[in-house]
């Protein structure tokens, strides 16, 4: 099983898969065991993949075991913990604090959704924890996992439908 568990380590920045070892961004607050809506933190822990989400107009092919979705202009992730649909995936206007998927910049050119705080979900403990690519300055993220397309491409072409992601 222990293939199948990418490893990611606070304090080297780094993350584990397969024997190899990428450099990757956390959240700027670091990694917490008690994470709360917009502390820029990472959750410590162990969660599933859900599925792959991707710019079709930046990515041109991408082949997974997790399923994959065309990221469309119109998806959002509701990040309002006060909203009935807080942490979950949307398409089209909402009136509810949202983060748009469809950016201009490319940290969201290629997301895998990461099973964070979704069964169930409880309020305020924190949304939209994604492994993504790294911006253009390689910072500090508000929570999520990036690391260089071209690692995440590596990893999400390789990885099995049982693959955890475990922040140590």
């Amino acid at each position: 099983m222990k293939k199948n568990i990418i490893e990611i380590f606070s304090k080297s920045k780094q993350l584990k898969w397969m024997g190899k070892i990428f450099p990757c961004n956390i959240g700027s607050g670091g990694i917490t065991e008690n994470k709360v809506e917009g502390d820029k933190c990472t959750p410590r822990g162990t969660y599933p993949l859900r599925e792959i989400m991707y710019r079709h107009d930046r990515i041109n092919k991408i082949h997974t075991k997790l399923k994959k979705r065309r990221i469309e202009k119109n998806f959002k992730w509701c990040d309002d913990p006060k909203d009935i649909n807080y942490n979950k995936f949307l398409i089209g206007q909402y009136k509810a604090s949202c983060e748009n998927l469809w950016r201009k910049d490319n940290i969201y050119d290629l997301v895998v959704i990461i099973g964070y705080n979704d069964e169930p979900v409880i309020p305020y403990k924190g949304s939209a924890i994604f492994m993504h690519s790294e911006g253009s300055k390689k910072s500090h993220t508000k929570g999520c996992i990036s690391l260089s397309v071209k690692h995440l491409i590596y990893i999400v072409e390789n990885i099995e439908e049982n693959t955890l992601v475990k922040i140590i």
